[in-house]
């Protein structure tokens, strides 16, 4: 009788514990998937147009692209202002950018080290200058820092993400907000991740080949079907998974 009872209890447990996880998921639904030939793949603009490196080439669409053979490899490529797209050549302390038809229009030398770039508003880039490990909005026309944080000895920055209003600092547990101003807003525990990506204030993670949707410090896993994830990017509840061979394009609910 005890037995029948323990096993009973058992898997009404194991139920509720897998009801909870259930629960605790991040519903994706599938749109496409397209085949993609590329090395590394970049993001997906507004209008839809797919940005992808293939060795040192930058390509809009797998057609129009651009590449500086002089400045090497491209650390990172900010597409979120498709008309004013920001490439960071790390070794050089060089930014170029790019107009929507991967013209460069115009090329930014500092003379002191940078470890991040990304665009800011109008004629700006938000910065983490390695010298002063401060972060800086860096108008690129006057050549001069408008704003900049207080330095930041702590953890160290991964990587930093941003838009018009925010800047996004990645360390290997959290995720720190920083506004216009360059004051604190709010900073995000979270696992230790490889990447993230944000969009309005809300995070995809990653960790290992699984992917996690983080807002107002609740983290869910993203129920997704087994794919290897090699690039993802994340923009307006729409995921993209780039699995080496193809793009895999997945709209995120919204239920919340």
């Amino acid at each position: 009788m005890f037995a029948k009872s323990f096993v009973t209890f058992f898997f009404s447990f194991l139920l509720l514990l897998s009801s909870h996880f259930l629960k605790a998921q991040k519903k994706a639904y599938h749109i496409r998937t397209t085949p993609i030939d590329a090395t590394t793949f970049i993001g997906v603009d507004s209008f839809q147009n797919v940005y992808t490196l293939k060795g040192k080439a930058f390509y809009k669409n797998n057609q129009e692209n651009y590449q500086n053979l002089n400045l090497g490899e491209i650390f990172s490529i900010d597409i979120r202002n498709p008309f004013k797209i920001v490439l960071f050549y790390k070794n050089f302390n060089t930014v170029i950018l790019l107009d929507n038809r991967l013209n460069e229009i115009e090329k930014i030398q500092f003379d002191f080290n940078i470890s991040f770039a990304v665009k800011a508003s109008s004629n700006a880039l938000w910065l983490f200058n390695q010298e002063t490990r401060r972060l800086e909005n860096f108008n690129y026309k006057k050549q001069e820092t408008t704003i900049f944080s207080p330095p930041f000895f702590g953890k160290n920055i991964r990587n930093i993400k941003g838009d018009l209003n925010n800047v996004f600092l990645h360390c290997r547990d959290a995720v720190i907000v920083y506004d216009y101003l360059g004051n604190i807003s709010n900073e995000y525990s979270i696992p230790e991740t490889a990447r993230f990506e944000v969009s309005e204030n809300r995070f995809v993670l990653q960790q290992n080949q699984e992917l996690y949707w983080l807002e107002k410090q609740h983290a869910k896993k993203i129920k997704l079907p087994s794919l290897k994830v090699k690039d993802f990017y994340f923009s307006n509840h729409n995921l993209y998974i780039f699995d080496g061979a193809a793009l895999h394009h997945f709209k995120i609910e919204k239920n919340d």
